[in-house]
């Protein structure tokens, strides 16, 4: 399980990456418009691997991100869920948690 957060303030709980990788376009997860946790509230750090800088004539054409990984951040990073937790307003439905509230119980317990 992964937590999204919005920049508009929304989170977001999706089951994995792959389904991150299906909710969250690679631009906007690298400019962190969308910021990604696992399921201890870690904040993961988003890395292409595939970029693509396409060029033609030593000009970009392209500089398409691709598919991105998430590595965990250093631990005492104070960019963890539980602070973005005070900025968001809205819980999309998901079948883990009901409200914000037992995100902020589940995060307490890790």
């Amino acid at each position: 399980m992964l937590f999204a957060y919005n920049e508009d303030g929304t989170l977001q709980v999706v089951a994995d990456i792959d389904d991150a990788r299906r909710h969250f376009r690679p631009d906007d997860v690298e400019s962190g418009a969308i910021r990604l946790y696992d399921s201890a509230g870690r904040p993961l750090s988003p890395v292409f691997p595939h970029r693509s800088d396409r060029k033609v004539l030593g000009i970009r054409v392209s500089d398409d991100p691709g598919a991105y990984d998430l590595v965990a951040m250093d631990a005492d990073t104070p960019d963890s869920l539980r602070a973005v937790l005070d900025e968001a307003n809205v819980l999309m439905a998901n079948p883990w948690f009901a409200d914000l509230a037992s995100i902020r119980d589940h995060i307490e317990r890790k």
